[in-house]
């Protein structure tokens, strides 16, 4: 379909004035926005970014420490995990407009990344999350079972939000297993930039470690591979994945390095 065909279709399937609102909510701004072309990494226009300006003001004016919900489908390239994803046309524009309202929450689609990653969630002038999905699981690229993995298709994950007076939280739902994963991110104060709890700066950096009697072995070897058993490690938010070095004994070089591993 053209741009214009499915812009059109999605109108009258979903019965919207228009492809990008704002609706408020009990109080509570929402603001809702649309890429305007056919680019996988989605574009947004400059007509409409000025458009999410005159948004923000009026949702601040209304009042300045609520937090306010802005929504579109790909990521802002260099914030959350997964945002390679993202776009690049206007993203400086985009982003400095939101960067002059820290009470904006973002939320993002299209990477299908895990929400028990940390870095899921982004703050510095504002705070950006995505919001995993609802069909398969995706991951960054580099490891041995390749950005699909076995077992992927049964990945589904959701965020539940909660908003109080001075905060709001973002559970972080395993619907296939029926259960929470993780903690939930907690941004208090919204809109004070100094309460934000998930910077570059503040984020945990503690490693991944083993326990003292940790072992790897190798259980099956032939000619096409090996098939290793080790330790896992422990960490008190995720364990990433691994990435294993073989080194020569005799000469003590590295004979070959690994793919990362799950």
């Amino acid at each position: 379909m053209s741009v214009t065909d499915a812009q059109k279709r999605f109108l009258e399937k979903t019965r919207m004035k228009s492809i990008y609102y704002h609706k408020v909510i009990k109080g509570y701004h929402f603001i809702v926005l649309a890429t305007e072309d056919g680019v996988t990494e989605g574009t947004f226009s400059i007509n409409q970014i000025k458009w999410l300006d005159k948004q923000l003001k009026q949702a601040k004016e209304d009042d300045p420490k609520k937090p306010i919900f802005v929504f579109h489908h790909q990521p802002i390239k260099g914030t959350i995990y997964g945002s390679e994803w993202g776009f690049a046309k206007n993203r400086d524009f985009f982003y400095n407009t939101l960067k002059k309202y820290p009470q904006v929450i973002s939320f993002s689609g299209h990477t299908h990344y895990p929400l028990d990653d940390p870095r899921i969630i982004h703050q510095k002038d504002f705070t950006t999350i995505g919001t995993s999905t609802g069909a398969y699981l995706w991951l960054d690229s580099g490891r041995i079972q390749e950005e699909v993995p076995e077992g992927a298709d049964f990945f589904n994950q959701a965020l539940i939000v909660e908003v109080y007076k001075n905060k709001v939280l973002l559970k972080r739902r395993d619907i296939h297993n029926n259960d929470w994963t993780g903690e939930p991110f907690e941004i208090r104060e919204p809109s004070n930039k100094n309460s934000f709890e998930y910077t570059e700066v503040r984020r945990d950096k503690r490693a991944p470690s083993y326990e003292k009697d940790a072992n790897i072995s190798v259980v099956q070897q032939s000619v096409s591979g090996l098939t290793i058993m080790l330790t896992q490690a422990k960490d008190n938010l995720l364990v990433h994945d691994y990435k294993m070095v073989a080194k020569n004994n005799a000469t003590g070089k590295i004979a070959i390095g690994i793919p990362r591993l799950l």
